[in-house]
């Protein structure tokens, strides 16, 4: 009883925590004490709470000591409040590293990565550059809408913690006005700092982008090998990333198929962007199959239906229950967040589990972009922190649900 009672106090306090934008999982940054593993939510339509990650990367960046290394890789820049930031790192002897895209913001412009570019420079052999990539940085390809639509932020050492890994959803924009996937949608930045294999896994992956942007041809890595730019699995946590070079591999595919549902459990997924079928075939008999399935996502126009219609056919159980976001601002901000979270039988074990990161359910994503995705098993409180955000999600979105047949 008493545990029960613990359990429902923890997801009070942590869905509490959410609706505000908060950091969850004692992680805060501080000099005093060291990070630990934990979650970060924004709330974009919360005056204070749509800024809770770009203020936690801008402490971390703070925190961050001279002689020490920033790595970044991003798709979207638009914010003077991380430009400061970084500028002020940069300033007091940090290294700051940048692979990013090359994506220009059209208006209500701020400061940019070029105007990072003209502090930093753009030698990559130097301690500090802003490298950008036209087409994505693996595959080179500008004619296919193909972008680095990473988000993720290394730090060998920044409050008290070494080798730390933030993956995250959301874009570096901190503009107000209009829709964007910065501070204005759903968004959350998971943070690890004990798995060093992870680590040295983004480590290597932001190198591989490196030098394929440097070579200025198409990758020959065959990214669907399991080697160590691909994936990498550390004690709880194990790293994807993309794209995939063969269209016959589908990392999420795979993933869902190792859930069994003959002992029930829970699929949440929370996903600005789903056009692969197959995956929602697979969630719907999921679903079919005992486990309840809940998917918040962001309309995409036309372009989703087959998708959303395989989604929502009736099943034994009344279906998938469906949470459909607008892309629309604030007040009523869009979902950006991309993530799974499981509590089932996972490959024979009763397992919660979470998958978050940059990568879109589409064939794009996949097979096209330069995306990062992070599993990770390790922490209670984050599984119930993800779990609350997601309760959350499911009071904002139009809700629907086929019913039984």
């Amino acid at each position: 009883m008493h545990t029960l009672l613990r359990l429902r106090f923890t997801h009070l306090v942590s869905a509490l925590a959410i609706s505000l934008g908060a950091v969850v999982g004692l992680g805060t940054p501080s000099q005093a004490a060291a990070l630990t593993n934990n979650v970060v939510f924004n709330n974009p339509n919360d005056a204070t709470g749509k800024y809770a990650i770009e203020r936690y990367l801008i402490g971390l960046i703070n925190g961050t000591p001279a002689g020490e290394t920033i790595r970044m890789s991003f798709y979207a820049f638009n914010s003077q409040a991380y430009y400061d930031a970084l500028v002020a790192a940069y300033n007091r002897g940090v290294n700051v590293k940048i692979v990013a895209d090359d994506y220009a913001p059209s208006s209500n412009v701020q400061k940019t990565t070029t105007d990072l570019a003209a502090v930093l420079g753009t030698d990559a052999a130097a301690k500090s550059y802003v490298l950008l990539c036209n087409g994505g940085c693996i595959e080179h390809n500008p004619s296919g809408g193909i972008i680095n639509h990473n988000k993720f932020y290394l730090f060998t050492n920044t409050s008290g913690s070494s080798n730390v890994v933030v993956q995250s959803s959301a874009n570096m924009i901190s503009v107000t006005s209009g829709v964007n996937g910065g501070i204005n949608a759903w968004n959350n930045a998971l943070t690890v700092v004990d798995q060093p294999d992870i680590y040295q896994s983004y480590i290597d992956r932001f190198t591989a982008m490196k030098a394929a942007q440097m070579s200025g041809t198409a990758s020959s890595v065959d990214y669907t090998t399991a080697t160590g730019t691909n994936t990498t699995t550390g004690t709880s946590a194990k790293s994807y990333f993309f794209p995939q070079q063969d269209t016959s591999k589908d990392v999420v595919l795979d993933i869902l198929n190792n859930i069994d549902c003959s002992t029930n459990g829970s699929v949440h997924l929370a996903m600005y962007d789903i056009k692969d079928t197959a995956v929602a075939q697979k969630l719907k008999s999921l679903d079919d199959a005992g486990c309840t399935v809940h998917v918040a996502y962001t309309d995409q126009g036309t372009s989703d239906d087959t998708t959303i219609n395989a989604l929502s056919a009736c099943g034994p159980h009344n279906g998938v229950a469906i949470y459909k976001f607008d892309k629309t601002a604030p007040p009523a901000a869009m979902l950006h967040s991309k993530y799974l979270v499981v509590n089932a039988d996972y490959l024979g074990t009763e397992q919660q589990i979470i998958w978050t990161g940059s990568l879109n359910y589409t064939s794009q994503s996949l097979h096209a972009n330069d995306e990062a995705l992070l599993k990770y098993s390790g922490t209670p409180e984050i599984h119930t922190s993800y779990e609350s955000n997601f309760t959350t999600l499911e009071g904002l979105g139009a809700y629907s649900r086929a019913g039984t047949c």
